[in-house]
């Protein structure tokens, strides 16, 4: 279930779900199955079916309260969320076709009887319902109500849009991404991200169970601690002693246990709250769906995301106010975001366990050029010339002089405004707005000061440039309201290609080609109409099934790419080693 809450500085939307009823729905059949999670599944059964692309069918229930217009929005967004799945997922293929069965709701939403015992050649089907809801602020929620005898994955669920709340009002490509964002993190709670679940996730390669014990830390988070997760997680953060994502421990029954920790995860999409700004499709996310043990993942690009990288043992388990660290900040500074896409002013939310984090003011978010925004904004991002758009930047301004303030110009307290960036060789040029027809680009060196003769105020440069350009996730002119965009590349709906759907096509689409066929290697997916290529973190394959080299920090496992970790210390005595052994050859050489 997605909530806005209006929150000061930002809007915080919530995820959450229909809870109580998706898990009657879950645990009675998981009851029927007998299935104790130290058993192995039917591996006599299982072994003999092939992976495929998963296909995914969203059968709309009947609603007199949706127009036109909005079931077409509604349909575009679901569209390309098909197709997003598609490119990323792969299941093993079922020969029997569904059939949801004598049941008459699912997740409490009812389904009509003509839909209960309707055959869908299909791998998911999810039922999408509308309600107009105005004594709810819940966006969407969505789970799953029914799984195979066979592998355990769900095979039918539901989504329900609440349309008070939808972002349709001013449609426009931004609101698109979040509106895409909400579809994307409630079909993966359909694919599995469930607690009740969680006990019977397993390995896809041995048919094992993993015995989670999902035990819960001194603050009540729950810890899942499956193997891929674990290993990437080690990596990312650089802590040997890493034994378990922690979940959401606040935010109701709805929220807890159910989502990524955010003191830990930030503003990762699988997180209790989308805050103001993109969230981010990480690493995490993609890696936790292959642990499920239903999926496979297809050649996939996540977003790029810094927060708490490389930060070692203590961001995990210190409180934040034992740490001095960009991810946390003192109460009530005013200041740019973590990731320097908006203004806004450190502060604390009810997900972040009393931790303050740097969120965004509603209407100053420096990406967004069709946001509202109040008066005494507009004068402010007026006096400082700044820009708002997809690259844009917060920076710091330091004025020539400062006078006293009225009320109703609190605003140029701020020392923060927003102005358009170039990244070069890893260095960040800024791009000024002089006048309507001109501007001055100028580089700016890190930590260092840009003056300018006309105007009052001056621009403190970034103080890491490289971290900057190297972690850029927007699209060009956000897909041209026709894709959902993950680190600098859209999915594409029917119709289009390219990496920011500029370009008609009828064919098959391959990165940026339009294709009448795919290449011999390729699967053509005539589902999501994209050429896939290899399977995820695959370097060089022979086909999406048969990966022949992995990319590094995985080794090849069955055909497949697993990650692995081999620890900071075994790291550093083999840079040591390493570093030792060309100290002797080149004394070789010498003598």
């Amino acid at each position: 279930m997605l909530i806005i809450i209006f929150f000061f500085p930002e809007i915080l939307l919530i995820y959450s779900q229909n809870q109580y009823s998706f898990n009657q729905d879950l645990e009675i059949q998981l009851s029927q199955l007998n299935r104790g999670k130290d058993r192995q599944l039917n591996q006599l059964i299982l072994d003999g079916i092939d992976w495929r692309p998963i296909q995914i069918y969203f059968q709309f229930l009947e609603n007199s309260e949706i127009n036109q217009e909005t079931l077409k929005y509604i349909t575009k967004i679901l569209e390309i969320s098909k197709i997003f799945f598609s490119k990323h997922l792969m299941v093993r293929k079922q020969n029997e076709s569904l059939i949801f069965g004598n049941k008459q709701a699912c997740g409490g939403i009812n389904i009509p009887e003509a839909f209960q015992f309707k055959e869908y050649n299909y791998d998911l089907v999810i039922f999408v319902s509308f309600q107009f809801d105005n004594s709810s602020n819940y966006f969407a929620y969505s789970g799953p109500c029914k799984i195979t005898i066979y592998d355990l994955r769900p095979t039918f669920g539901v989504i329900n849009w609440n349309l008070r709340q939808l972002l349709m009002k001013n449609a426009n490509s931004f609101n698109l991404q979040l509106n895409l964002q909400t579809s994307i993190h409630e079909i993966i709670h359909t694919l599995g991200f469930i607690e009740v679940l969680y006990q019977y996730y397993y390995d896809p390669q041995t048919l094992e169970f993993y015995n989670l014990t999902l035990e819960k830390d001194e603050n009540n988070h729950l810890i899942l601690s499956t193997p891929r997760l674990i290993n990437i997680s080690k990596e990312y953060y650089q802590c040997d002693h890493f034994i378990g994502a922690l979940m959401e421990n606040q935010g109701g029954e709805n929220s807890a246990s159910h989502h990524f920790e955010r003191s830990i995860y930030f503003n990762e999409l699988m997180t209790g709250t989308q805050m103001n700004g993109q969230s981010v499709l990480s690493q995490f996310t993609f890696t936790l769906l292959s642990d499920f043990g239903f999926y496979r993942l297809l050649k996939y690009k996540s977003d790029s995301m810094t927060y708490g990288k490389n930060r070692g043992c203590d961001f995990l388990f210190k409180s934040c106010k034992e740490q001095e660290i960009d991810e946390f900040c003192n109460q009530n500074e005013y200041t740019c975001s973590y990731d320097n896409s908006g203004i806004g002013k450190c502060g604390q939310d009810q997900l972040s366990d009393q931790c303050s984090y740097r969120s965004i003011f509603l209407g100053m978010n420096c990406k967004n050029p069709f946001q509202y925004q109040t008066q005494e904004q507009i004068e402010h991002f007026l006096k400082t010339k700044s820009t708002i758009g997809e690259n844009s930047l917060c920076f710091q301004i330091i004025y020539k002089e400062k006078k006293i303030q009225t009320l109703s110009e609190q605003l140029s307290l701020i020392d923060k405004s927003c102005y358009r960036f170039q990244c070069q060789d890893n260095e960040i040029n800024i791009i000024i707005q002089q006048n309507e027809n001109s501007t001055i680009q100028l580089h700016c060196p890190n930590n260092e000061t840009i003056t300018f003769s006309d105007i009052n105020f001056s621009i403190k440069c970034q103080e890491d440039s490289k971290k900057i350009c190297s972690n850029q996730n927007t699209c060009q002119n956000q897909c041209n309201f026709r894709g959902f965009c993950v680190n600098q590349q859209c999915t594409c709906q029917y119709g289009y290609s390219g990496y920011f759907c500029e370009n008609e096509c009828d064919g098959f689409r391959k990165e940026d080609k339009c294709l009448i066929t795919c290449d011999q290697q390729d699967y053509a997916d005539i589902n999501s109409m994209y050429c896939l290529t290899c399977s995820g973190n695959c370097k060089s394959c022979k086909s999406i099934f048969e990966c022949l080299e992995c990319e590094e920090g995985y080794h090849l496992k069955d055909k497949f790419c697993e990650p692995f970790y081999k620890g900071i210390e075994n790291s550093s005595q083999i840079k040591f080693y390493a570093g030792i052994s060309k100290l002797i050859f080149m004394l070789i050489i010498l003598i």
